[in-house]
């Protein structure tokens, strides 16, 4: 019994090769080839662009900002034009740059070179040219003097008569209607020419007056306001247009006022006043009361000046 099982065992192995090998064929011919797929959809380039800040959020000491995106024209973009626009950015990311370093250690001094000899003198060289003589700005003072006791004047309170000072003597208009702009033509026999022209470009920085009455005056009630105003006339007229406006320097009058009486004031305009050359320069003294009834004259001694600043040439 046991020499016919192992036979058959045997017998089994053999047979089941032969049927393996019996049911396996050759390889078949290949098929027909299959037909074209469709074409994708064209692809857009990846763009990164790179953009430093000194100044960038978490980053201490500055660094890039990295955008990235698809050039394919997305939110009002141009596709396919090698820059990436707003709308095609997908993602940023910041590359921080480090902390700065320490500055290295100083590195040791060099030796000293040699003294070179002294070099033979050269021949002279030819005298130059002479040179524009030197500019030089200019600071002085214009002065005034009344000679004589001007006597100014209002009439219901406004200017009335009015005295322009000159150098050691005054002239006077009289019947004044508007301070705004003062005629100077004048007439034979008359004094009214108390102006001086501007020989150079200047500014008026300082205007300084004094006054001593000579006639006693009785205002009871009412007060009197004195100041001095500034005229120019330019392209050669005698029509004279105020630039500045009664600095009413003086202090007001009231009550009776007695001969001798005296004051003075210094007064710097905000902005200096340019004259330019040319120009002729008038100094007017008026007075004017806000009483509407006040009818008063007054009189005293004149004393002025103007500083005046040339500018300095570059």
């Amino acid at each position: 019994m046991r020499e016919v099982r192992r036979l058959g065992g045997v017998l089994g192995g053999l047979l089941g090769a032969w049927l393996l090998q019996a049911c396996s064929g050759s390889e078949g011919a290949a098929g027909p080839a299959g037909s074209e797929g469709a074409v994708g959809a064209a692809a857009h380039d990846a763009l990164i662009e790179g953009q430093r800040f000194y100044v960038l959020e978490g980053c201490p000491s500055g660094g890039v900002m990295l955008s990235m995106g698809t050039d394919d024209g997305s939110a009002g973009g141009t596709a396919d034009n090698g820059v990436l626009e707003a709308g095609e950015i997908d993602d940023t990311e910041n590359l921080c740059d480090g902390p700065t370093g320490p500055d290295g250690a100083g590195g040791p001094g060099g030796p000293a070179g040699a003294s070179g000899g002294v070099g033979a003198t050269g021949p002279a060289g030819a005298t130059g040219a002479a040179g524009d003589p030197p500019a030089l700005g200019f600071d002085g003072l214009v002065t005034y003097a009344s000679g004589s006791p001007i006597e100014i004047s209002t009439v219901g309170g406004v200017p009335d008569d009015v005295a322009m000072p000159g150098f050691g003597t005054w002239a006077q208009l009289v019947n004044i209607d508007d301070l705004g702009t003062l005629d100077l033509s004048g007439s034979p026999g008359r004094s009214v020419n108390a102006a001086f022209m501007m020989p150079f470009d200047a500014t008026i920085t300082k205007i300084s007056g004094f006054f001593s009455t000579t006639v006693s005056l009785a205002l009871g009630a009412s007060s009197l306001e004195y100041g001095v105003a500034l005229y120019v006339a330019t392209g050669g007229d005698n029509t004279f247009e105020v630039i500045l406006d009664s600095v009413a320097g003086f202090s007001a009058l009231t009550g009776t006022v007695d001969p001798g009486t005296t004051d003075s004031f210094e007064f710097s305009p905000p902005t200096p006043i340019p004259i330019t050359a040319g120009t002729r320069l008038l100094m007017v003294i008026a007075a004017s009361s806000t009483d509407p009834t006040l009818d008063a004259t007054l009189e005293g001694y004149f004393s002025g000046s103007l500083q005046l600043e040339e500018p300095t040439p570059p």
